[in-house]
């Protein structure tokens, strides 16, 4: 902040013999001075500016000279204009930096540090926050957002402090402490956040709009455009050190490079800077999958857990949706994307085998006079294969919201294979050289299935806790038709269509010789399933759900709720669940009474 309110240094400023200084080579020994390369999407829009525009003319026809900052140097630091609450630390500064004038054996150095990011964050913490939990589903910038903002992971900054110190590079004494973070405007390094964290949109505002509250406002308006410090290079081998054969040469040259954590800044390790982020703040991914009949309750448990724990329900309309969105990317747009692409080719196949049977139908049928109407496919009309749901389903799970967050996932899969082909994968190869071939997928003949012998559990979306909801059949029956009209209409919820999907689900989870049942997959995966009656009272259900989920420890992720009606809910189900023992112990001592009268009757008898 000792900088904040410095004027750009324009190139008309250049002096003759500045020239040449800070041109990026790497020098003798030196570690390459490169920025952060372009993202793919950069280096495309890179392309398409192609030639650079007229340069605009004044009122004379002159063509108007656009002064270009130049970047800042470390020999400028005499130039710095600090924040009017920082003065007295450029005072300080400029105070240790002269102080060697009469204290010559004194060695000084200033580290003018990049804002830090990086284990929790400071100043980024707002966004990281919002992005976590992509609310709002737009970071804010102020402004454009184009000011240049120098950064620098906190990790960096203190081994750069441990290389001054212990090994005293020979540098200016004034270091500018910044990654290599190629074009660090605000509105890119919020969009990094964005796009790593949440839903990658950015919104503008206003400055006045931000409060000094929020702890950013002033650092991420900070406008400086400065290079990493020659400290950052390879310290110079000595002459003795240069005379060693090359293997320890090259070694020693290895030893002597700066180790950084995060060179490039935030885009290129932004899923390592979330991992920072969560193990600093203890968040952790509360991950739900709910099964059941149906109408036994599962998606109204689903709303409430989801509402309570900020956790994204996942349900299969999503998962269809998403498909036929994939579906309409024409080829072009799709590129070598192998989901989308199968997505529009499935679905276009079940379309052209559904106009063909409509036709073979037509054929034997009298035309009508004014001819066939044209065959018009809906999309509601096509179902879509599972295994386009399982892989879409996976991506789902892999996304922003449900990996950091969690999930709870509404009764999908609903059979035991689909929760193999869902939370299985192959287990990864140890190194490069590892090329089996039962590493390659194969080609499966149709109704074929996949042999999972060799798969392994994908932790990264597997879930944590699995609630199963059943009841009888004749009570989810009975539930359906007590449903009002305006909720059965155009639905499944009527008494023909509940007993076959009723039946399907005994068939496919309750039956004593076909496959086991969807939950038995993940009791074999280690993960003990909690079950419940569908009648039981809506409130000690929940109760029970949650106390089971939260069997280990309660999560944070910047859930809300009211810690005194917690605390007054928890109570009241520890006080249910002892009257329930208590009930349980007095039975058992009138069962073993009564056992205790029959066995003396019985011995009176015998006598």
């Amino acid at each position: 902040m000792t900088w904040v309110n410095t004027p750009p240094k324009l190139e008309e400023e250049k002096k003759d013999e500045e020239e040449g200084e800070g041109d990026g080579d790497d020098g003798e020994g030196g570690e390459s001075t490169e920025e952060e390369p372009a993202s793919e999407e950069e280096g495309k829009a890179d392309e398409e500016e192609g030639e650079e525009p007229e340069p605009e003319l004044d009122e004379n026809g002159e063509p108007i000279v656009v002064k270009q900052p130049l970047f800042f140097k470390e020999s400028d630091y005499h130039l710095r204009v600090p924040h009017a609450a920082f003065e007295h630390i450029k005072t300080l500064e400029t105070t240790a930096m002269s102080s060697v004038n009469t204290q010559p054996k004194l060695r000084v150095h200033v580290l003018c540090s990049g804002i830090r990011y990086g284990n929790g964050e400071r100043t980024f913490y707002d966004h990281f926050q919002k992005a976590w939990i992509q609310d709002p589903k737009a970071l804010p910038i102020i402004g454009e957002g184009e000011n240049l903002v120098p950064t620098i992971h906190v990790n960096d900054l203190a081994n750069l402090v441990r290389r001054v110190v212990i090994e005293n590079p020979k540098e200016h004494p004034y270091i500018f402490a910044i990654d290599k973070t190629r074009n660090p405007t605000q509105k890119r390094l919020i969009t990094f956040i964005s796009k790593g964290l949440g839903t990658g949109e950015v919104a503008s505002m206003e400055a006045n709009a931000v409060t000094d509250k929020n702890g950013w406002k002033e650092q991420l308006t900070i406008n400086l455009r400065m290079k990493a410090s020659e400290a950052f290079k390879q310290v110079a081998l000595t002459e003795k050190e240069a005379e060693l054969d090359e293997e320890e040469l090259e070694e020693l040259k290895k030893q002597k490079r700066f180790n950084w954590h995060c060179r490039f800044g935030l885009r290129l390790k932004i899923r390592m800077l979330e991992t920072e982020f969560n193990e600093f703040r203890g968040l952790k991914p509360v991950k739900i999958f709910v099964t059941g009949p149906p109408a036994s309750g599962k998606t109204y448990y689903a709303e409430q857990l989801a509402r309570y724990y900020n956790i994204p329900r996942v349900h299969v309309s999503q998962l269809v949706e998403e498909v036929f969105r994939m579906a309409a990317i024409d080829e072009e747009a799709a590129g070598e994307d192998k989901l989308t692409n199968d997505c529009r080719t499935k679905l276009e196949e079940i379309k052209a085998a559904m106009e063909e049977a409509i036709n073979e139908k037509r054929a034997d049928m009298e035309e009508p006079e004014d001819g066939w109407p044209e065959i018009i496919i809906k999309d509601s009309e096509i179902r879509v294969p599972d295994d386009l749901l399982y892989e879409v389903l996976k991506l789902k799970l892999g996304e922003n919201d449900c990996r950091n967050r969690g999930y709870i996932l509404d009764s999908y899969p609903r059979v035991y294979k689909g929760a193999q082909r869902a939370f299985l994968m192959k287990p990864p190869k140890q190194n490069e050289e590892d090329e089996d071939d039962d590493d390659q997928d194969e080609e499966l003949e149709e109704g074929q299935e996949p042999s999972f012998d060799k798969h392994i559990k994908n932790g990264a979306i597997f879930p944590g806790s699995i609630i199963v909801l059943d009841g009888a059949d004749e009570s989810l029956v009975q539930r359906v038709r007590e449903l009002p009209e305006d909720k059965i209409n155009g639905t499944h919820y009527n008494e023909e269509d509940m007993r076959r999907r009723i039946k399907a689900y005994r068939e496919a989870n309750n039956s004593q010789v076909a496959e086991p049942a969807v939950q038995d997959f993940f009791k074999q995966q280690g993960i003990k399933f909690f079950k419940e009656d569908m009648l039981t009272r809506t409130r000690d259900a929940l109760n029970s759900f949650k106390i089971y989920i939260e069997r280990n420890e309660k999560p944070f992720n910047f859930m809300v709720y009211d810690a005194d009606e917690e605390e007054v809910r928890r109570k009241e189900y520890e006080v249910a669940q002892a009257a329930i023992a208590l009930q349980r112990v007095a039975q058992r001592k009138q069962e073993e009474n009564l056992e205790k009268i029959i066995k003396k009757q019985k011995e009176q008898q015998t006598k």
